[in-house]
């Protein structure tokens, strides 16, 4: 070859190593979103009998509660990119329009309106805890859907939207079988049909990514997962996700295969046909079994913060392992510092956000390396 034509070539390979990158997928990026979406304190007389009450280690602490959040449409604005509702069935309507810890501060126990008029309504609800912790920005699943569908529409090129959806028949009276609590009603095949038309009735079956969309042709779901048959991250552009954790899972995959024909994705275990997603939320001291699920091509999701204790510390080391670990959807309780933060002893102004800001980027164990640094 002659002199002329190797330098000709040598030209030519800044551009072919220029080239643009392969499209990011779906399991190549790593998402901020919140925790407990739809909670706020419960009214004021009943949030300052719960603050009196003793501190205790665990589950139960009212330190841990002493959080709360926008409405769901500001939040997708500040850039939440997931969003977690915690779900009771009910499936007469009324079940949780007495509230009987109101009865502690001598106010009235029946929810007033037009909340009571939505909780007077059979279809799946939305709260935290029967009677005690029940304040919310949207009582209903329907209303919340409601909420993202709105706000999707209007934002048609948004990244994908994880909802996050924890199924619980938790309740006070569990612990102190007192006449008057709620009991919750169980999370029955009825109650899962529910759920599946419930979303199905508020959004257009294009708007939802669906198991059976990722499954194609694989045998099963974990199969297409570890395949790597994610789609395209473009492809997913204004798209919602609903992955279900809690009680209901195991009756919400019974007799649908690999989740057919569901619209839900389910927190399931290796080795399971309808495992897709795994939850795995504490990330110190789980992050080498995240980076090894989210190589292996699960999308996994964790926690950056539990209760108020990084806000109050100010202590990173359990938001930098979940960002390091490679997890996929990482929840906190503070996209944005407590307004307490730097302001009030004993508050800080921790918050969740990605080296050089931004709330979504690059998988930092699945797609190393790529060009771009935020994503919007």
């Amino acid at each position: 070859m002659k002199a002329s034509a190797v330098f000709a070539l040598l030209l030519t390979l800044p551009l072919l190593c220029a080239a643009d990158p392969p499209p990011l997928k779906l399991n190549q990026v790593q998402v901020l979103g919140t925790h407990n979406s739809y909670r706020i304190r419960p009214p004021a007389a009943l949030w300052q009998f719960l603050q009196k009450l003793p501190a205790r280690t665990g589950a139960g602490n009212p330190a841990d509660l002493d959080y709360a959040h926008p409405p769901l449409p500001d939040q997708f604005e500040a850039g939440a990119h997931s969003i977690e509702l915690d779900l009771y069935a009910d499936p007469q309507g009324g079940r949780f329009v007495k509230r009987m810890g109101m009865a502690l501060t001598s106010e009235p126990v029946e929810a007033p309106e037009p909340e009571r008029t939505e909780l007077s309504q059979p279809g799946t609800k939305i709260l935290h805890v029967p009677d005690i912790d029940f304040g919310t920005t949207c009582h209903s699943l329907r209303t919340a859907l409601s909420q993202i569908k709105t706000w999707s529409e209007a934002h048609p090129q948004h990244l994908p939207v994880f909802v996050l959806l924890e199924t619980k028949d938790e309740t006070v009276k569990q612990k102190l079988p007192l006449p008057g609590l709620t009991e919750a009603a169980p999370w029955d095949a009825a109650a899962c049909e529910t759920l599946d038309a419930e979303i199905r009735e508020v959004l257009d079956e294009s708007k939802v990514f669906r198991p059976d969309q990722l499954r194609g042709a694989h045998p099963t779901l974990e199969a297409a997962a570890l395949a790597g048959a994610w789609p395209s991250l473009d492809a997913m552009r204004g798209k919602v996700l609903f992955v279900m954790e809690g009680v209901a899972p195991e009756t919400y995959a019974a007799g649908r295969p690999s989740l057919a024909g569901r619209w839900c994705f389910i927190y399931g275990e290796p080795g399971r046909a309808e495992t897709a997603f795994l939850i795995l939320n504490d990330a110190v001291r789980q992050r080498e079994t995240i980076a090894r699920r989210v190589r292996e091509g699960y999308m996994v999701r964790t926690r950056a913060d539990s209760g108020t204790r990084e806000a109050r510390s100010g202590k990173t080391t359990r938001r930098d392992a979940a960002f390091a670990s490679g997890a996929h959807i990482i929840s906190s309780d503070y996209l944005q510092p407590d307004a307490r933060g730097g302001k009030e002893p004993g508050w800080t102004t921790y918050k969740a956000v990605f080296p050089g800001g931004g709330t979504a980027r690059p998988n930092p164990v699945t797609a190393h390396g790529f060009p771009v640094p935020i994503l919007k």
